[in-house]
Protein backbone atom coordinates (compact mmCIF):
# COMPACT_ATOMS: atom_id res chain seq x y z
CA UNK A 1 0.00 0.00 0.00
CA UNK A 2 1.52 3.34 -0.61
CA UNK A 3 -0.14 6.97 0.38
CA UNK A 4 -1.61 7.52 -2.84
CA UNK A 5 -4.04 4.16 -2.25
CA UNK A 6 -4.88 5.77 1.15
CA UNK A 7 -5.16 9.69 0.56
CA UNK A 8 -8.24 9.96 1.56
CA UNK A 9 -7.76 7.91 5.18
CA UNK A 10 -5.03 9.62 5.70
CA UNK A 11 -6.62 13.47 5.19
CA UNK A 12 -9.24 12.76 7.33
CA UNK A 13 -8.07 11.64 9.91
CA UNK A 14 -6.89 15.16 11.12
CA UNK A 15 -10.45 16.19 11.83
CA UNK A 16 -10.53 13.24 13.87
CA UNK A 17 -7.92 14.59 15.59
CA UNK A 18 -9.09 17.95 16.05
CA UNK A 19 -12.47 16.62 17.48
CA UNK A 20 -10.85 16.78 20.71
CA UNK A 21 -9.94 20.18 20.66
CA UNK A 22 -11.32 23.55 23.11
CA UNK A 23 -12.84 25.73 20.88
CA UNK A 24 -13.71 28.90 22.41
CA UNK A 25 -17.57 29.24 21.25
CA UNK A 26 -17.55 32.98 20.84
CA UNK A 27 -14.91 33.20 17.98
CA UNK A 28 -15.86 33.09 14.49
CA UNK A 29 -14.10 30.41 12.31
CA UNK A 30 -14.76 30.91 7.87
CA UNK A 31 -14.51 27.03 7.69
CA UNK A 32 -15.74 25.87 11.27
CA UNK A 33 -19.41 25.69 10.29
CA UNK A 34 -20.92 24.62 13.36
CA UNK A 35 -19.90 22.81 16.86
CA UNK A 36 -21.81 20.92 20.06
CA UNK A 37 -19.71 21.17 22.51
CA UNK A 38 -22.27 19.29 25.17
CA UNK A 39 -21.15 16.80 26.78
CA UNK A 40 -23.63 14.62 28.66
CA UNK A 41 -24.62 11.15 29.11
CA UNK A 42 -25.65 10.13 24.50
CA UNK A 43 -24.66 13.52 23.87
CA UNK A 44 -20.86 13.62 22.51
CA UNK A 45 -19.17 16.52 21.28
CA UNK A 46 -19.09 17.17 17.33
CA UNK A 47 -18.25 19.91 15.13
CA UNK A 48 -18.79 20.81 11.39
CA UNK A 49 -16.53 22.17 9.05
CA UNK A 50 -16.19 22.97 5.30
CA UNK A 51 -13.05 20.90 3.52
CA UNK A 52 -12.89 23.02 -0.02
CA UNK A 53 -10.31 20.91 -1.66
CA UNK A 54 -11.78 17.71 -1.23
CA UNK A 55 -15.34 19.19 -1.63
CA UNK A 56 -16.65 18.05 1.57
CA UNK A 57 -18.66 18.77 4.34
CA UNK A 58 -16.87 17.12 7.12
CA UNK A 59 -18.73 16.08 10.48
CA UNK A 60 -15.88 15.21 13.61
CA UNK A 61 -17.17 13.38 16.53
CA UNK A 62 -14.82 13.33 20.02
CA UNK A 63 -14.02 10.34 21.49
CA UNK A 64 -13.77 9.40 24.82
CA UNK A 65 -12.39 12.29 26.79
CA UNK A 66 -14.64 12.31 30.11
CA UNK A 67 -16.06 10.31 32.70
CA UNK A 68 -19.76 10.33 31.07
CA UNK A 69 -18.40 8.81 27.55
CA UNK A 70 -17.26 6.11 29.65
CA UNK A 71 -21.13 4.97 30.70
CA UNK A 72 -21.56 5.20 27.16
CA UNK A 73 -18.70 3.18 26.50
CA UNK A 74 -19.78 0.66 29.05
CA UNK A 75 -23.17 0.23 27.65
CA UNK A 76 -22.30 -2.74 25.81
CA UNK A 77 -25.62 -4.15 25.08
CA UNK A 78 -26.82 -4.79 21.79
CA UNK A 79 -29.91 -2.90 20.50
CA UNK A 80 -31.55 -3.24 17.45
CA UNK A 81 -30.57 -0.35 14.36
CA UNK A 82 -34.00 -0.72 13.13
CA UNK A 83 -36.87 -1.89 14.50
CA UNK A 84 -37.90 -5.34 14.10
CA UNK A 85 -34.19 -5.76 12.00
CA UNK A 86 -31.47 -8.76 12.87
CA UNK A 87 -28.76 -5.64 12.53
CA UNK A 88 -27.57 -4.80 16.09
CA UNK A 89 -24.97 -2.37 17.62
CA UNK A 90 -23.87 -0.85 20.90
CA UNK A 91 -27.03 0.09 23.05
CA UNK A 92 -24.64 2.88 24.52
CA UNK A 93 -23.04 4.31 21.04
CA UNK A 94 -26.31 3.92 19.35
CA UNK A 95 -28.35 6.09 20.87
CA UNK A 96 -25.81 8.59 20.87
CA UNK A 97 -25.76 8.50 16.85
CA UNK A 98 -29.18 9.27 16.78
CA UNK A 99 -29.11 12.13 19.04
CA UNK A 100 -26.83 13.51 16.83
CA UNK A 101 -28.48 12.68 13.63
CA UNK A 102 -31.27 14.16 15.28
CA UNK A 103 -30.31 17.25 15.59
CA UNK A 104 -28.56 17.67 12.23
CA UNK A 105 -32.05 16.93 10.57
CA UNK A 106 -33.71 18.97 13.37
CA UNK A 107 -32.05 21.66 12.70
CA UNK A 108 -31.60 21.64 8.87
CA UNK A 109 -27.88 21.50 8.93
CA UNK A 110 -26.52 19.78 6.11
CA UNK A 111 -29.15 20.71 3.52
CA UNK A 112 -28.49 24.39 4.48
CA UNK A 113 -24.46 24.44 4.10
CA UNK A 114 -25.21 22.01 0.56
CA UNK A 115 -27.02 24.84 -0.96
CA UNK A 116 -26.04 26.64 -3.80
CA UNK A 117 -22.31 26.27 -4.39
CA UNK A 118 -21.75 23.24 -2.12
CA UNK A 119 -24.40 21.18 -3.45
CA UNK A 120 -22.39 18.83 -4.93
CA UNK A 121 -19.94 18.46 -1.63
CA UNK A 122 -19.96 15.22 -0.14
CA UNK A 123 -20.12 14.50 3.56
CA UNK A 124 -17.56 12.84 5.02
CA UNK A 125 -18.41 11.09 8.98
CA UNK A 126 -15.10 10.71 11.24
CA UNK A 127 -14.20 10.17 14.72
CA UNK A 128 -11.64 7.84 16.62
CA UNK A 129 -12.76 5.63 19.70
CA UNK A 130 -16.22 6.22 20.69
CA UNK A 131 -16.12 8.78 18.29
CA UNK A 132 -15.30 6.35 15.68
CA UNK A 133 -18.43 4.14 16.69
CA UNK A 134 -20.82 7.16 16.78
CA UNK A 135 -19.54 7.99 13.70
CA UNK A 136 -20.45 5.09 11.65
CA UNK A 137 -23.59 5.03 13.26
CA UNK A 138 -24.63 8.51 12.28
CA UNK A 139 -23.31 7.93 8.95
CA UNK A 140 -25.46 4.73 8.33
CA UNK A 141 -28.37 7.45 9.15
CA UNK A 142 -27.69 9.74 7.10
CA UNK A 143 -27.10 7.81 3.78
CA UNK A 144 -31.05 7.54 4.22
CA UNK A 145 -31.41 11.17 2.91
CA UNK A 146 -27.38 11.46 1.38
CA UNK A 147 -26.02 8.72 -0.25
CA UNK A 148 -22.73 10.41 -0.83
CA UNK A 149 -21.39 9.99 2.78
CA UNK A 150 -18.47 8.39 3.09
CA UNK A 151 -17.33 7.25 7.12
CA UNK A 152 -13.62 7.30 8.12
CA UNK A 153 -13.59 5.26 12.18
CA UNK A 154 -10.00 5.06 13.28
CA UNK A 155 -9.89 3.19 15.97
CA UNK A 156 -13.41 1.76 16.63
CA UNK A 157 -14.74 0.08 19.25
CA UNK A 158 -14.80 -4.07 18.26
CA UNK A 159 -18.30 -4.34 20.38
CA UNK A 160 -20.17 -2.44 18.22
CA UNK A 161 -22.33 -4.43 15.61
CA UNK A 162 -23.09 -7.82 15.39
CA UNK A 163 -21.70 -9.81 12.07
CA UNK A 164 -25.21 -9.14 9.93
CA UNK A 165 -25.17 -5.59 11.27
CA UNK A 166 -21.09 -4.77 10.11
CA UNK A 167 -21.70 -5.80 6.41
CA UNK A 168 -24.35 -3.00 6.09
CA UNK A 169 -21.10 -0.71 6.32
CA UNK A 170 -18.72 -2.46 3.76
CA UNK A 171 -19.87 0.00 1.22
CA UNK A 172 -19.31 3.36 2.72
CA UNK A 173 -16.95 2.63 6.00
CA UNK A 174 -13.56 2.39 6.37
CA UNK A 175 -12.30 1.37 9.47
CA UNK A 176 -8.46 2.17 11.21
CA UNK A 177 -6.80 -0.21 13.51
CA UNK A 178 -3.25 -0.02 14.54
CA UNK A 179 -1.19 -2.49 15.97
CA UNK A 180 -2.14 -4.10 19.46
CA UNK A 181 -4.99 -2.02 20.25
CA UNK A 182 -7.08 -3.02 22.57
CA UNK A 183 -10.04 -1.71 21.85
CA UNK A 184 -11.17 -2.88 18.61
CA UNK A 185 -10.65 -6.32 20.35
CA UNK A 186 -12.33 -5.95 23.07
CA UNK A 187 -16.07 -7.15 23.39
CA UNK A 188 -17.55 -9.76 25.70
CA UNK A 189 -17.10 -11.81 23.33
CA UNK A 190 -13.39 -11.51 23.26
CA UNK A 191 -12.81 -11.44 26.87
CA UNK A 192 -14.20 -14.95 27.29
CA UNK A 193 -11.88 -16.15 24.62
CA UNK A 194 -9.17 -14.31 26.85
CA UNK A 195 -10.00 -15.57 30.34
CA UNK A 196 -10.13 -19.08 28.76
CA UNK A 197 -6.63 -18.72 27.61
CA UNK A 198 -5.56 -17.39 30.84
CA UNK A 199 -6.72 -20.07 32.65
CA UNK A 200 -5.80 -22.59 30.90
CA UNK A 201 -2.22 -21.65 30.18
CA UNK A 202 -1.87 -20.98 34.01
CA UNK A 203 -3.00 -24.59 34.55
CA UNK A 204 -0.17 -26.05 32.30
CA UNK A 205 2.86 -23.60 33.43
CA UNK A 206 4.58 -25.07 36.34
CA UNK A 207 6.06 -21.46 37.40
CA UNK A 208 4.67 -19.88 40.52
CA UNK A 209 2.08 -17.77 39.54
CA UNK A 210 3.22 -14.64 41.60
CA UNK A 211 6.49 -14.81 39.30
CA UNK A 212 4.42 -14.62 36.45
CA UNK A 213 1.76 -11.82 37.16
CA UNK A 214 4.99 -9.55 38.36
CA UNK A 215 6.65 -10.10 35.11
CA UNK A 216 3.57 -9.09 33.39
CA UNK A 217 3.48 -6.26 35.05
CA UNK A 218 6.68 -5.35 34.91
CA UNK A 219 6.53 -5.57 30.93
CA UNK A 220 3.61 -3.28 30.46
CA UNK A 221 5.28 -0.66 32.78
CA UNK A 222 8.93 -1.50 31.46
CA UNK A 223 10.29 -1.75 35.17
CA UNK A 224 12.04 -4.74 33.98
CA UNK A 225 13.39 -6.81 31.56
CA UNK A 226 11.08 -9.12 29.72
CA UNK A 227 10.45 -12.07 31.50
CA UNK A 228 12.53 -11.41 34.56
CA UNK A 229 11.10 -12.22 37.10
CA UNK A 230 10.44 -15.53 35.37
CA UNK A 231 13.64 -16.56 34.02
CA UNK A 232 15.73 -15.27 36.65
CA UNK A 233 19.34 -13.28 35.95
CA UNK A 234 21.96 -16.61 35.28
CA UNK A 235 22.27 -16.63 31.60
CA UNK A 236 22.00 -20.41 31.28
CA UNK A 237 19.20 -20.95 33.55
CA UNK A 238 17.66 -18.50 32.19
CA UNK A 239 17.60 -20.49 28.83
CA UNK A 240 16.22 -23.50 29.91
CA UNK A 241 13.54 -21.64 31.61
CA UNK A 242 12.74 -19.97 28.70
CA UNK A 243 13.02 -23.10 26.64
CA UNK A 244 10.60 -25.06 29.57
CA UNK A 245 7.84 -22.26 29.46
CA UNK A 246 7.63 -22.02 25.33
CA UNK A 247 7.63 -25.99 25.05
CA UNK A 248 4.91 -25.58 27.69
CA UNK A 249 2.62 -22.74 26.35
CA UNK A 250 3.24 -22.16 22.88
CA UNK A 251 1.30 -24.65 21.34
CA UNK A 252 -2.09 -23.98 23.78
CA UNK A 253 -4.08 -21.62 21.30
CA UNK A 254 -3.34 -24.68 18.47
CA UNK A 255 -3.72 -27.50 20.76
CA UNK A 256 -7.08 -26.44 22.20
CA UNK A 257 -9.13 -23.15 20.41
CA UNK A 258 -10.90 -25.81 18.05
CA UNK A 259 -14.37 -25.08 16.23
CA UNK A 260 -16.03 -25.66 18.98
CA UNK A 261 -13.92 -23.06 21.79
CA UNK A 262 -16.51 -20.51 20.63
CA UNK A 263 -19.35 -22.28 21.79
CA UNK A 264 -18.26 -23.78 25.15
CA UNK A 265 -16.51 -20.99 26.11
CA UNK A 266 -18.56 -18.11 25.20
CA UNK A 267 -22.32 -17.77 25.09
CA UNK A 268 -21.96 -13.88 23.72
CA UNK A 269 -22.85 -12.57 20.52
CA UNK A 270 -19.71 -12.11 18.16
CA UNK A 271 -19.43 -8.46 17.65
CA UNK A 272 -17.52 -6.55 15.11
CA UNK A 273 -16.05 -2.98 14.05
CA UNK A 274 -17.90 -1.85 10.93
CA UNK A 275 -17.18 -1.35 6.88
CA UNK A 276 -13.04 -2.34 5.61
CA UNK A 277 -10.78 -2.70 7.97
CA UNK A 278 -7.23 -1.11 7.34
CA UNK A 279 -4.67 -2.86 9.66
CA UNK A 280 -1.85 -0.67 10.45
CA UNK A 281 0.49 -4.31 11.56
CA UNK A 282 2.81 -4.33 13.93
CA UNK A 283 6.10 -5.99 12.94
CA UNK A 284 8.16 -7.26 15.69
CA UNK A 285 10.91 -8.39 13.33
CA UNK A 286 12.00 -6.28 10.36
CA UNK A 287 14.89 -4.59 8.50
CA UNK A 288 15.09 -0.71 9.39
CA UNK A 289 17.66 0.06 6.25
CA UNK A 290 14.99 -0.60 3.36
CA UNK A 291 12.47 1.95 4.78
CA UNK A 292 15.51 3.94 5.63
CA UNK A 293 16.98 4.75 2.63
CA UNK A 294 13.49 5.34 1.03
CA UNK A 295 13.52 7.83 3.60
CA UNK A 296 15.68 9.80 1.75
CA UNK A 297 13.96 10.12 -1.27
CA UNK A 298 12.08 14.21 -1.41
CA UNK A 299 8.49 13.88 -0.13
CA UNK A 300 5.84 14.60 -2.87
CA UNK A 301 3.11 16.07 -0.85
CA UNK A 302 -0.36 16.04 -2.48
CA UNK A 303 -1.83 19.16 -3.40
CA UNK A 304 -5.29 20.04 -1.43
CA UNK A 305 -4.81 20.83 2.51
CA UNK A 306 -4.92 24.14 2.42
CA UNK A 307 -8.70 24.16 4.28
CA UNK A 308 -7.27 22.01 6.75
CA UNK A 309 -4.62 23.94 7.03
CA UNK A 310 -6.01 26.71 7.28
CA UNK A 311 -8.76 25.25 10.64
CA UNK A 312 -5.45 24.01 11.90
CA UNK A 313 -3.91 27.43 11.93
CA UNK A 314 -7.09 29.13 13.48
CA UNK A 315 -7.00 26.73 16.21
CA UNK A 316 -3.26 26.48 16.59
CA UNK A 317 -3.05 27.24 20.51
CA UNK A 318 -4.62 24.09 21.84
CA UNK A 319 -3.64 21.19 19.01
CA UNK A 320 -0.32 21.30 21.07
CA UNK A 321 -1.46 19.29 23.45
CA UNK A 322 -2.94 16.31 21.85
CA UNK A 323 0.38 15.54 19.77
CA UNK A 324 2.07 12.22 20.88
CA UNK A 325 5.92 11.40 20.35
CA UNK A 326 6.51 7.99 18.80
CA UNK A 327 7.40 5.09 19.88
CA UNK A 328 10.72 3.51 18.14
CA UNK A 329 10.46 0.10 18.79
CA UNK A 330 8.30 -1.32 16.10
CA UNK A 331 7.72 -0.70 12.81
CA UNK A 332 3.73 -0.16 11.39
CA UNK A 333 2.88 -1.92 8.17
CA UNK A 334 -0.37 -1.27 6.43
CA UNK A 335 -3.01 -4.06 4.96
CA UNK A 336 -5.94 -4.61 3.64
CA UNK A 337 -7.84 -7.59 6.44
CA UNK A 338 -10.66 -9.42 7.43
CA UNK A 339 -12.96 -7.70 10.91
CA UNK A 340 -12.56 -12.02 11.98
CA UNK A 341 -9.21 -10.96 12.71
CA UNK A 342 -9.20 -9.43 15.58
CA UNK A 343 -10.87 -11.73 17.94
CA UNK A 344 -8.12 -12.29 19.79
CA UNK A 345 -6.84 -9.97 22.50
CA UNK A 346 -2.91 -8.84 22.33
CA UNK A 347 -1.58 -8.43 25.76
CA UNK A 348 1.51 -6.21 25.11
CA UNK A 349 3.36 -2.96 26.19
CA UNK A 350 1.90 -1.08 23.30
CA UNK A 351 -1.65 -2.83 23.58
CA UNK A 352 -3.41 1.11 25.12
CA UNK A 353 -0.40 3.44 22.95
CA UNK A 354 -2.08 1.78 19.54
CA UNK A 355 -5.36 3.18 20.49
CA UNK A 356 -3.80 6.80 19.46
CA UNK A 357 -2.23 6.22 15.75
CA UNK A 358 -1.97 9.85 14.69
CA UNK A 359 2.12 9.64 14.75
CA UNK A 360 1.88 6.51 12.57
CA UNK A 361 -0.75 8.27 10.06
CA UNK A 362 1.28 11.30 9.82
CA UNK A 363 4.45 9.41 8.78
CA UNK A 364 2.52 7.78 6.46
CA UNK A 365 1.54 10.84 4.88
CA UNK A 366 5.11 12.56 4.89
CA UNK A 367 6.01 9.28 3.68
CA UNK A 368 7.51 9.46 -0.30
CA UNK A 369 5.21 8.92 -2.95
CA UNK A 370 5.24 5.49 -4.80
CA UNK A 371 6.68 4.14 -1.61
CA UNK A 372 5.16 1.13 -0.04
CA UNK A 373 4.32 2.52 3.22
CA UNK A 374 6.73 1.17 6.60
CA UNK A 375 6.69 3.60 9.67
CA UNK A 376 10.39 4.28 11.33
CA UNK A 377 8.73 4.12 14.61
Amino acid sequence: ITKEDIWDILHFSHYSKLAYVEIDPNRNFDLLLSRSAKNDLFHSPFMISFDHDWKAIVIAIRGTNSAVDVLVDLKIDLAPLETGTPFMAHSGMLETARNIVRKLLDENFLETYRSDEYKNYRIVVCGHSLGAGVAALVGYYLRKKHASVRVYAYEAPGGLLNESGASLFDDFCVTVVCGDDLVPRLSRYCMDLLKADLIRILKNCQEPKYKIIHSVIGNLFKVSEKTKAIIGKDPEAAKRNMEKIQKETSSLPQSWRGEQTAQHVSQATPTFMPGRILYLEKLREFDRSERDDQAKEPSKQRKGNQSLNKLKEQIQENIEKIQLKKDFKYVYVPRWTDRKEFHQIIVSRTMLTDHVPWSILQEFEDAPSGVYLRTTS
